[in-house]
């Protein structure tokens, strides 16, 4: 799950990449971003990014959340709530 990371890290996209490449990462990315800014961000990278993506939101951290609601589990909240589980 990638959330607030502009994918403008080399040493981190090049991690990213063999995990995609060598591993089969499936990236869940969060973002405000447009898709096809997205889509271009990542395959200016290295196309396996773009290949890689298992999911798109469109959301912010606030928006999974209603105001002052708590949550035991953060993880398994936010995997529900955009149905990746």
């Amino acid at each position: 799950m990638v959330i607030g990371y502009s994918f403008g890290d080399s040493h981190i996209n090049d991690v990213l990449i063999e995990a995609a490449r060598d591993h089969g990462l499936k990236l869940f990315v969060l973002t405000t971003s447009e898709p096809q800014t997205l889509k271009n961000r990542l395959e200016n990278i290295d196309s396996i990014l773009w290949q890689s993506l298992g999911g798109y939101f469109t959301n912010t951290i606030k928006g999974l959340y209603p105001y002052g609601v708590e949550h035991r589990n953060t993880t398994e909240h936010i995997f529900r709530t955009l149905g990746v589980i």
